[in-house]
């Protein structure tokens, strides 16, 4: 998994846009994604447009997921939480 994650972040942290590496993430940092990045962490999304993860390595969907920021239930398995 480790291979899998981004080397670089953009992020907002402490109200300023900067890059960092992925393994420097903290909690609060709000992780700023565009069209064919890696994702550099376990996220929850906060905003989004027509946002699909290929999720196929850690998964095994043949499809990207659609993703939302829709909470799910406390008890939804993690395939079915579409907001993180």
């Amino acid at each position: 998994i480790r291979n899998m994650l981004a080397l670089k972040a953009a992020v907002i942290r402490n109200g300023k846009r900067r890059t960092l590496e992925g393994d420097s993430l903290v909690p609060g940092d709000i992780v700023l994604l565009e069209a064919g990045d890696k994702v550099p962490a376990d996220l929850r999304l906060l905003r989004s447009h027509g946002l699909a993860i290929q999720e196929s390595l850690l998964t095994g969907e043949s499809l990207p997921v659609e993703k939302h920021i829709k909470a799910v239930s406390e008890d939804a398995g993690l395939g079915d939480r579409e907001c993180l």
